[in-house]
This record gives C-alpha cells, sequence and structure tokens, in this order.
C-alpha cells in the first residue's frame, strides 16, 4: 500500500493520498498518472476487492461536511464491507479532489477522442448538399440546435441580459470619462446634457423616431442621386430644423457611439463586450490565444450577464462576444466565445465554473460539434489555425471538408453511410487524416483544439490583484 503524491503538469502537487504505507511516490510522469490514478483508482470502482484489500484507507486531506477525514477503518463485523465504503464514500471523494487538481490541459478532452463525433461530420458530409468549406461550416456550426424558432423569447433574454445593461454601461461611462473628444462638439454635449441616462435617452430616440430619421438622413448622404426623395420623406416629420437636426444626432449616438461600439466589424458574429468598448479602462484590450464556448440556449444570455459580473467584480481584462438574435444568429452552437490569453485561462475557467455552480437553473447543450471539451459542457477552441486567420471552428470545418472529400472521392453522396457501415476502418482512417493535418498546422496531435505549444502555458495560474487592468 502506497501514499501517493501526485505532481502536476505545472509542478505543484495534489494532497491526494491514498493507501497506507510507508513509502512515498512521487508520480510525475503523464502516461503514469493516467493509468494508476485513473484507470487504477478512478476508473474502477472495485479496486478494493481486486486488490484484496479489505482493512482500511487513508483519505488524506479530503473533506467531507468541512470535516477532515484522515483515516477511514473499516471494523470487522459492520454493515458495510471495505468495498461498500470505498464505492460510496472513498472513491467520490479521490474522484472530487483529483478532478479538481488537475491542470487545466489535463482537463481538455480532444473533439476527436469520440468516435461518435467522426460518424456524426462524416453524415453530415453525405447527407448535406455541402459543396464547398463554408456551406460544410454552416452544417457543423448549426449542428443539434435547439428546435424552436421563439425569435421573441431570444430576443427578451438578449435584451434583458447583455443589449440594454451594457447599453446603458457604456452610456453612462461616455458622460463619465475626462477629455473625452466628443464633447467638445457643443451639439453632442447638449444631447447629454439633456438625458442624463440611458434610459431616458433611449425613450427619446423610440419616441421621436430619431432612428428612422437618422436613417433617411444617412440614406440621403450615401445616395446623392436620390437627394430630393429623402428630403421630402423628412419634410414630412413637419420639424423645425434645429429640432430635425437634435433628431438627427440623437440617432447618429445612438447608432455610432452605443451601438457599434459592440459590433464585431463586418462578417464578424456576435455582440463583443470587453472593458474596453464600455470605456471602463485604458488598458490594451486582451489578446486571444484561445477561447471557451458556452451553449445554454436561452440561457446563454444570462449566463453570459453572470460571468461578466463575475469579471468585473474581480476586475478582469475580460472580452466575450454572445450571438445577437438581430442578425439572425442565435441558434448557432458558439452562442458565447470567450477570449484569453493562455496565463490568464485558468482564472476565466474558474469564473465560469462558479457561474454553473451558482446558477444551477441554467441548462447547457453541446458545444460546437469540433470544439474541445472540459466537463462535457464548456468548449475550447483555437482561433488562426489556417493562414487565412479563419476562426476555430471555421478552419476545422475545412480541414474535414477536404479530408472526407479526398477519402470519398468518386463516391456518390448517397452511397457513403452504407460504404462505411460496411467498412468501419474508414472511421479511422478520417480521424487519422484530421488529426494528421490538424498537427502538420501547429495544432495539439492530443487535444487538436489547442495549440501544441499551449502545453506548457496551461497550469494552474495565480489570480491576479484587483485593479489589475487600469
Amino acid at each position: 500500500m502506497y501514499i501517493v503524491t501526485l505532481i502536476h503538469e505545472d509542478n505543484t502537487s495534489s494532497e491526494i493520498k491514498v493507501f497506507t504505507g510507508i513509502n512515498t511516490i512521487d508520480i510525475n510522469d503523464k502516461q503514469l498518472v493516467e493509468n494508476f490514478i485513473i484507470k487504477r483508482l478512478l476508473g474502477d470502482n472495485n479496486l478494493m476487492e481486486k486488490e484484496g484489500r479489505d482493512d482500511y484507507i487513508f483519505l488524506g486531506q479530503l473533506n467531507k461536511d468541512d470535516k477532515s477525514i484522515n483515516r477511514f477503518y473499516i471494523e470487522q463485523g459492520t454493515n458495510k464491507n471495505a468495498q461498500q465504503y470505498f464505492d460510496e464514500i472513498a472513491y467520490p471523494l479521490l474522484k472530487a479532489s483529483f478532478e479538481e487538481n488537475q491542470g487545466m490541459y489535463s482537463k481538455i478532452e480532444s473533439p476527436l477522442d469520440s468516435e461518435e463525433t467522426i460518424r456524426t461530420l462524416i453524415k453530415l458530409y453525405a447527407t448535406s448538399k455541402s459543396v464547398n468549406p463554408d456551406d460544410f461550416y454552416r452544417q457543423v456550426i448549426y449542428y443539434d440546435n435547439e428546435n424552436s424558432n421563439d425569435m421573441q423569447k431570444h430576443l427578451k433574454e438578449f435584451q434583458e441580459n447583455i443589449m440594454i445593461p451594457n447599453f446603458t454601461k457604456l452610456y453612462a461611462n461616455i458622460i463619465k470619462e475626462k477629455n473625452n473628444p466628443i464633447m467638445n462638439d457643443q451639439r453632442v454635449r447638449r444631447i447629454f446634457e439633456r438625458f442624463k441616462t440611458y434610459d431616458e435617452f433611449c425613450n427619446y430616440v423610440y419616441q421621436s423616431n430619431a432612428r428612422d430619421i437618422y436613417s433617411l438622413y444617412n440614406n440621403m448622404k450615401s445616395s446623392p442621386n436620390n437627394r430630393h426623395t429623402y428630403i421630402n420623406k423628412l419634410r414630412d416629420f413637419h420639424l423645425s430644423d434645429e429640432e430635425l437636426n437634435f433628431r438627427i444626432l440623437a440617432g447618429w449616438i445612438e447608432r455610432n457611439l452605443v451601438q457599434d461600439a459592440f459590433d464585431g466589424g463586418k462578417g464578424i458574429m456576435g455582440f463583443h463586450v470587453n472593458p474596453q468598448n464600455l470605456k471602463q479602462t485604458n488598458a490594451n484590450k486582451q489578446q486571444p490565444q484561445m477561447k471557451f464556448y458556452i451553449n445554454a440556449g436561452y440561457d446563454t444570455y444570462r449566463f453570459a450577464r453572470h460571468f461578466q459580473e463575475k469579471c468585473e467584480q474581480r476586475n478582469l481584462n475580460y472580452y466575450f462576444k454572445v450571438v445577437d438574435p438581430y442578425k439572425q444568429e442565435h441558434e448557432r452552437a458558439d452562442k458565447l466565445c470567450i477570449y484569453t490569453d493562455f496565463n490568464n485561462a485558468d482564472i476565466f475557467l474558474q469564473c465560469i465554473e462558479e457561474v454553473r455552480k451558482e446558477h444551477p437553473e441554467i441548462r447547457y447543450r453541446r458545444p460546437p460539434l469540433l470544439a474541445g471539451t472540459i466537463q462535457n459542457y464548456i468548449g475550447v477552441g483555437t482561433d488562426g489555425v489556417l493562414k487565412s486567420g479563419a476562426s476555430y471552428n471555421s478552419g476545422m470545418s475545412e480541414i474535414c471538408f477536404v479530408i472526407m472529400k479526398n477519402v470519398f472521392n468518386g463516391i456518390p453522396k448517397k452511397d457513403i453511410l452504407d460504404i462505411v457501415k460496411r467498412k468501419p476502418e474508414l472511421i479511422k482512417k478520417v480521424r487519422d487524416m484530421i488529426i494528421g493535418q490538424a498537427t502538420r498546422l501547429g495544432l495539439s496531435q492530443e487535444k487538436i483544439c489547442i495549440m501544441e505549444n499551449a502545453k506548457s502555458r496551461l497550469g494552474k495560474q495565480v489570480p491576479k490583484k484587483e485593479g489589475n487592468i487600469r
């Protein structure tokens, strides 16, 4: 019997002690850790019976109900034997302690570890009308989406949890921001002096038709040949020049200073939120090296709000984007993307896990099909897989599409599934070719979803002190 000290990949150690004995073994070899701890201790509840150990178990500093269980002695003649005690008490505690102390890299599961994922990719290729990587990407990113077209519910959750709260914060910060050059314009300053809060401003914009008036004015400027048409439409509002200009400016502020602050740019999905967009800091924007995905259906917006609150409480330099139902994005599987660099990944992962623990009412769906996973509900990916700078899911979809087109070249799509059923070795062939191509592009052969050089940089990090983004 042994006391086992587990040495993690980031050189920290765990207080996990398993069986009594006079020897201590330091395990720093990853394969040995997997074989001894995961397969023998965590992966097999019948260890006690197989090893013939029926006397007692030493659990180290594992806690249950705030009480330290240092030694669990199995009395002879009790109703429960050692195997039952191990299964019911020791095993769950040991497993939970081990998972808690794993480094992040060890927690990530490759999307290609599951044969079912490869079968699904083949099925999507065989049954879709995809003729190019972009078509196949859309099949992948919308796979297993909600069977719901309740746009109003998405809009309501998005407005209440994401859009209105962040518009409100930004509007207040524009007013508070010192040396803001936009305030040098007396006309702009009049708007912010008249409407002290975003709620007041928003009500005015909607009640005064300022958004429509600004849109007509903007169209007039961009289409000079139709100038008189737009002038006549503006005159239909029967406003004085002063009032008309005031409403045009209010519409401009709403569009350019508020709404566009959260836009990711042409062709980029999502409503983008970070301290920089909110004018909360002068620090540089987070430079993403990897990202986490959350897909919680309608609850995604609520999850994002709780995540943002945790980041702001800790003054973290966070950056996330969430699908914008106004852009018809709400059925995507990558509903929430949380960006991070390697050094802060563990901090943001902790925030994610805390939200899940504190809000059990939130229900999670599967992350994007090609994303790596942590605990089956957090997706993991790395952008820039291809030289084109494509997103992770787009880049991996292209790799999969090209490989399956190669493997099934000359075979009618309608026959592919039958052939795979007769020749299951094709599943391994597709998987191995995807892994090979991903590895050649710099992705981890073991994890696929992150770069190979990330392994040594994803150990546990020490949370930064308050004020680090200032």
